[in-house]
């Protein structure tokens, strides 16, 4: 397995993290090469970076090992799967394969049948691991429709906060909020 290199997707993330993280919990899912985890750590928060592949993780920890600010801890992980039950964070970072399963790509590419299959299941997943105010960042894209908007956790709001358009998509990034199951939240239409 290789190391996903940051593209757009990587990018439009990265530009989506708040500037000011200091004292803050992140959890950096799938973290490639790090480019997410040393920029969120750079902004003072204290980072978990995790990644199925060993390759992904090592080169996470040679970018984290140059620091200005923050800290890093990186573990290979099946996306929550060596998680503490208990264990809380104040911000969630994902960036899942998103295209559609008939999409002429390779399965690391894909995230099922209509490419946001995954992501939305991370999100069920990974509600638990909020903190009250927490949120999910979470990358999607047009090619896999809007079939995510019905399948959005109903105990959750979320809004698009970035978009940009490529030649045969847009991407988007997706910030997923916890609200109470009696609270009556909007969410955003696009």
């Amino acid at each position: 397995m290789t190391v996903y290199e940051p593209s757009d997707d990587t990018y439009l993330l990265l530009s989506s993290l708040p500037e000011n993280l200091a004292g803050k919990s992140v959890l950096d899912v799938g973290c490639g090469n790090g480019l997410l985890s040393e920029a969120a750590a750079n902004r003072g928060a204290h980072v978990l970076a995790t990644d199925i592949s060993v390759a992904a993780t090592k080169a996470t920890r040679e970018r984290c090992e140059k620091l200005r600010a923050g800290s890093c801890d990186v573990i290979v992980a099946d996306l929550l799967c060596e998680l503490n039950k208990k264990a809380k964070f104040d911000l969630i970072l994902f960036n899942p394969p998103y295209l559609p399963a008939d999409a002429p790509n390779s399965s690391e590419w894909t995230g099922g049948r209509h490419g946001w299959e995954l992501g939305i299941r991370f999100v069920h997943s990974a509600l638990p691991h909020l903190k009250k105010e927490g949120s999910i960042l979470l990358l999607l894209s047009s090619a896999s429709g809007k079939g995510w908007m019905n399948a959005m956790p109903k105990t959750t709001s979320w809004k698009i906060l970035k978009r940009k358009r490529l030649f045969f998509e847009t991407l988007f990034v997706v910030s997923v909020r916890a609200v109470s199951e009696s609270a009556s939240m909007p969410q955003e239409q696009s």
